[in-house]
C-alpha cells in the first residue's frame, strides 16, 4: 500500500516517518525472558533478561556469581557508533558496593559525561551481603532502592524474581591498570 497516498493530502503530503531506536526493559526484563528462547550468554529458556541495555546478571539457575569488572571498563561497551543511535534512550544499570571509593565514582561520571556508556545511567550502592539481608529481613531494609532505566524502587516492595535479578547483576568496581 503507497502510504503517501493513505496519509497524506495535496495540502499536508506524507513525506514518512522517522522510528527512534531505543533500548529500556525497565521492569518487563523477567516478561520479556518467560517468552525468550535460551541466548549464548548461558541465559536458559525463559529466565530473566538483563535490565535495559545493561551487563548481563549470572544465571539463574545457578548460585549467584558475583561477577565483578571495573566500572570505567564496563561503560567502555555501551560506547561507540552503535550505542549513539539509541536517540530514544538506552538506560545502562549497574550495582556498586556501599564503600566504592568517592573519587572512583567522580571518575566514572566524568566518563559518563565526556560520552562514555550508553545515554541513561542509573546506579544502585548496595553489597551482595545487603541484598541477602534486605531478602530474608525486610523490615530492617525498608529504605534500600534500587535503580533501574532511570527510575527507582524500594528493594523490599519488589517481588521475589525482580529481587533476584537485581542480586544478580554484575557488581563494578573501581578500575584498575590491568
Amino acid at each position: 500500500m503507497d502510504l503517501a497516498k493513505k496519509f497524506g493530502t495535496p495540502e499536508k503530503p506524507f513525506s514518512g516517518f522517522q522510528i527512534q531506536p531505543g533500548a529500556g526493559t525497565f521492569e518487563n526484563y523477567l516478561e520479556f525472558g518467560a517468552t525468550c528462547g535460551a541466548s549464548a550468554d548461558g541465559r536458559r529458556l525463559g529466565e530473566t533478561l538483563a535490565s535495559d541495555l545493561s551487563p548481563s546478571p549470572s544465571i539463574a539457575d545457578q548460585p549467584v556469581d558475583h561477577q565483578e569488572e571495573g566500572f570505567v571498563r564496563a561503560l567502555s561497551g555501551y560506547t561507540g557508533a552503535g550505542a549513539e543511535g539509541f536517540t530514544s534512550g538506552a538506560p545502562t544499570d549497574f550495582n556498586i558496593r556501599e564503600d566504592f571509593p568517592v573519587g572512583s565514582l567522580e571518575r566514572v561520571l566524568h566518563a559518563f559525561a565526556q560520552g562514555q556508556g550508553s545515554n541513561i545511567l542509573t546506579i544502585t550502592c548496595a553489597t551482595p551481603e545487603t541484598f541477602a539481608h534486605a531478602s530474608k529481613d525486610p523490615e530492617k531494609y525498608d529504605v534500600l532502592r534500587v535503580r533501574m532505566g532511570g527510575w527507582s524502587e524500594f528493594f523490599v516492595s519488589m517481588f521475589p524474581g525482580h529481587q533476584e535479578q537485581h542480586q544478580r547483576r554484575p557488581i563494578s568496581t573501581p578500575d584498575v591498570e590491568r
